[in-house]
């Protein structure tokens, strides 16, 4: 451009000066915005997991995302001679259930998907048992924390709808249903609220529409259930009488004024005695408040020797113990309608059914109902 200036030298010099600062607010304006591109590019819109795995050198590591019945991979990374590893993902994660494994040991944790950058250093045994932080998501380790104090039993049972509830996010709240709660009755409107939990804030979530339909199935078989049971809550108690490991005859009906765990059990059964340690630590808190166990063993003919030893190695140290060796065709077990065990009825202090289908892991919120 030509700037041609008046002859008569009346030319505005502030028209000048004007394009000035014009020429450079612009030189200024695109410095700008090429600094903010060059920020921009240098910007993950994505998120990392980096760390270090002790004791796993050259195996790999997988983050996975956990469903109710799938899992899908999300990426693997090699573990180098050192330990560290590093995974590094283009998009966000949305909140949901996740989990890293390495070999057969595996960590589950809650993401709420504002992470973009996490740290783990652990070691392979500290995977399985949930004893470790993930630096960079509080929720994550959180979750950790509360599944480590399950495995070690520092929260019973009773402890598992407290912390359902006070969960900040649904979707950990649906973990703890899954992996704390037995489906039974008395726990149907715990799992109910948090299907509600998540329709409000995921309506559009598959974890919703999959826990949902969960608890569907769940409600119907319980009321399938319910209809072919035999023993009915509300109804008195059939009595029992068998005798014990000395051959003398203990009768159920003995025990009337005390809170009663009617539990069919055998010492080939892996689930009761995987269940019996529970029992065992129900039965020594409450013994002293009026509660005890009447254990109705369905061991096979011939195998005395058996029970007494299951008795004996699992500390099952309450006196009720009776069975008449029958397998399934024990008489109690066809009167009370079990066809499968572990099985426990509760009786209340009246001698009348107050549960059908109260669960050895979850015994101890019922009794604090009923003494």
């Amino acid at each position: 451009m030509v700037l041609v200036i008046p002859a008569d030298n009346n030319f505005d010099f502030k028209f000048l000066n004007n394009m000035k600062i014009f020429k450079y607010l612009l030189i200024l304006s695109i410095g700008l915005t090429m600094l903010s591109a060059c920020e921009n590019l240098g910007t993950s819109k994505g998120v990392s997991l980096s760390g270090t795995v002790s004791d796993a050198q050259d195996l790999q590591l997988f983050f996975d995302q956990v469903m109710l019945n799938t899992t899908q991979v999300i990426a693997k990374a090699p573990i180098a001679s050192n330990g560290a590893f590093e995974i590094n993902l283009e998009e966000k994660l949305q909140p949901g259930i996740y989990r890293i494994r390495v070999g057969s040991q595996r960590a589950f944790f809650f993401l709420d998907g504002t992470e973009t950058k996490m740290k783990v250093n652990t070691s392979l045994n500290q995977i399985g048992t949930h004893e470790f932080v993930i630096e960079g998501s509080e929720a994550a380790t959180d979750m950790l924390a509360n599944m480590n104090k399950m495995r070690k039993r520092e929260l019973s049972a009773s402890d598992i709808p407290a912390l359902i509830e006070g969960a900040s996010n649904p979707i950990a709240s649906m973990h703890y249903a899954m992996v704390g709660l037995q489906p039974n009755m008395e726990n149907i409107s715990t799992m109910r609220k948090v299907a509600e939990r998540l329709k409000e804030k995921y309506p559009e979530s598959q974890y919703t529409t999959l826990y949902t339909t969960e608890i569907d199935n769940v409600e119907k078989q319980l009321a399938r259930t319910q209809s072919q049971e035999v023993i009915k809550v509300g109804q008195p108690a059939p009595d029992i009488a068998l005798p014990n490991p000395d051959g003398q005859i203990m009768k159920l009906s003995d025990l009337k004024g005390q809170v009663v765990l009617l539990d069919f059990w055998a010492s080939w059964c892996g689930p009761c005695r995987r269940a019996n340690p529970h029992v065992v630590q129900t039965y020594n808190k409450y013994k002293n408040k009026g509660f005890t166990v009447f254990s109705v063993s369905l061991d096979r003919p011939g195998q005395a020797e058996k029970w007494k030893q299951a008795i004996d190695q699992d500390k099952l140290n309450w006196p009720n113990h009776v069975s008449d060796l029958r397998y399934w065709n024990s008489e109690p077990a066809s009167v009370y309608g079990v066809r499968g065990i572990p099985k426990t009825f509760l009786i209340d202090k009246d001698g009348m059914i107050a549960s059908t289908s109260v669960s050895p892991y979850e015994l101890d919120a019922t009794l604090e109902k009923l003494l």
